[in-house]
């Protein structure tokens, strides 16, 4: 019997933004953004195994490491309130795509070794889907500095309405990939 879950992973976004105020309160802005959405996939694998004629059952588990690239564009209208300390409540959407991945970690221990692996994922035109898309929502905290200077604390969710995999299979359960970040931003004000 095997049990498989998907665990999310840290990894880091690096982007430019533009924003444009319509009011003092409402602004649209738009995000260009190289974001890592990563996971790890755990495998528990129950077996029996049988030792000088005692059956026992035993376990093993391993997992594997996904580092996963995408460029990100969301764009969100951006409503805030307060003076030179704003505070901030992003919604809109984003569009998204894969430009790489990575993998790593074990594979199930045959006969005694444990496969290792650490290489560049692959992608398969049957399976994957390299478009992202979906809602972004944030809520964040702007410290004008300076002059023409705003230093922000950020948190933002990308849920993603696309799934990572075609439909190659039947009875296939979707894969998203919904991305929180924690981002720290610099702006310069015009």
């Amino acid at each position: 019997m095997t049990n498989v879950q998907y665990a999310p992973a840290f990894g880091n976004t690096l982007g430019i933004d533009v924003t444009y105020g319509l009011r003092k309160w409402l602004a649209v802005r738009a995000d260009l953004a190289l974001t890592q959405k990563n996971n790890t996939l755990l495998h528990y694998v129950y077996y029996e195994s049988t030792n000088n004629g005692e059956t026992t059952l035993d376990s093993a588990s391993f997992g594997t490491n996904s580092v996963n690239r995408y460029v990100n564009l969301p764009v969100v209208l951006d409503f805030s309130f307060g003076g030179k300390a704003r505070f901030h409540a992003y919604f809109g959407g984003y569009i998204g795509y894969w430009i790489d991945g990575h993998r790593s970690g074990g594979s199930l221990p045959v006969l005694g070794s444990e496969g290792e692996f650490n290489a560049p994922y692959e992608f398969n035109k049957v399976r994957d889907n390299r478009f992202d898309a979906g809602m972004a929502y944030g809520l964040g905290l702007s410290f004008l500095c300076w002059n023409h200077f705003d230093i922000s604390f950020e948190m933002h969710l990308y849920y993603a309405l696309t799934d990572m995999q075609k439909n190659y299979m039947l009875n296939m359960n979707p894969r998203y990939n919904t991305t929180t970040t924690l981002q720290l931003g610099l702006a310069y004000k015009f």
